[in-house]
């Protein structure tokens, strides 16, 4: 049976940076600590089934499962209501 690896793929430049550079310091750790690969200020797309292009690398990524995580993002249409204006959107 082979090793299972990881690889977390961010558009940050670390891991979580949006937490400030103690969190982000420390998650990155871990992540080494466990043999986690961290890919980090790049983007993916999925073009075809267990195959991932990564914006920051020469070769697509081999996959057998991915995780994605939704943005938060704000309404940007003008006749949202000033109360929906306020709340975030997962998206």
């Amino acid at each position: 049976m082979s090793k299972r690896r990881f690889t977390v793929v961010t558009p940050e430049e670390a891991p979580l940076q949006i937490f400030g550079t103690s969190a982000s310091a420390a998650v990155s750790r871990r992540l080494g600590a466990y043999g986690i690969t961290t890919l980090t200020s790049t983007h993916c797309v999925m073009h075809e089934p267990r195959s991932l292009t990564v914006s920051t690398a020469q070769e697509p990524l081999a996959v057998d499962h991915v995780v994605t995580l939704p943005g938060l993002t704000r309404p940007s249409r003008p006749w949202h209501s000033p109360e929906a204006l306020g709340r975030l959107h997962l998206g």
